[in-house]
């Protein structure tokens, strides 16, 4: 069974599935000049436990990480462009992540069910956060969004019972369905002068509020 794998630097793209389901797979080296990793290329790599993304590699696909469970530690690059949707869905042993400000656009779900992850750094080019991007992230205790972002989508934090504190820039205007549902550990939300739309179930059960 498969333990070890270096990908040269011949390599541009890692096509989808490559690596998809090798649960014996301990180690992986990314050698520069890759530059996509496409859809659920190491998912379900339940053995994998860090990764270093190289500074060649602008595009993380899809599911790319989706449910490897034993993914500890996790290097960006710094020039990524863009996470796909559920990239890291369900990495239930990541603790921290920093997100490069190269980033533009995280996809939905990307942090969904990182139930170990106490602490994010957003790039401060982001403009959205996506429907339930930490949604379940239940030890999730500090988020600074930045000041670019304008609108929060449904969910996007939902469930992240240990979220205290969390501060929204006057850049947003718009909150989505249940965006901070089950944050039951908020206990003061200051809504910012530019929001025109707070949607349904935006702050529900959120009994700490006072």
């Amino acid at each position: 069974s498969l333990k070890s794998i270096i990908i040269p630097d011949s390599v541009k793209a890692i096509g989808s599935s490559a690596f998809y389901g090798c649960s014996a797979l301990v180690e992986v080296k990314i050698e520069a000049n890759v530059e996509t990793l496409e859809t659920m290329v190491f998912s379900k790599c339940s053995s994998l436990k860090e990764i270093i993304i190289p500074e060649s590699v602008k595009t993380i696909g899809l599911y790319v990480f989706s449910e490897c469970d034993n993914l500890k530690k996790v290097e960006l690059g710094k020039n990524i462009e863009t996470i796909g949707d559920e990239c890291f869905e369900n990495c239930s042993s990541l603790e921290t992540i920093k997100i490069p400000d190269s980033v533009k656009a995280i996809g939905s779900c990307a942090f969904y069910g990182c139930k170990r992850l106490t602490d994010v750094t957003l790039p401060s080019s982001l403009t959205v956060i996506e429907e339930s991007l930490f949604c379940d992230c239940s030890n999730l205790e500090k988020v600074k969004i930045p000041e670019t972002v304008t609108e929060i989508e449904g969910m996007a934090f939902a469930a992240c019972v240990k979220l205290k504190n969390i501060s929204l820039p006057d850049s947003v205007e718009t909150i989505g369905d249940g965006a901070f549902y089950n944050c039951k550990s908020q206990e003061t939300f200051k809504i910012p002068e530019n929001v025109t739309c707070i949607n349904v179930g935006t702050f529900e059960q959120c009994t700490a509020l006072v």
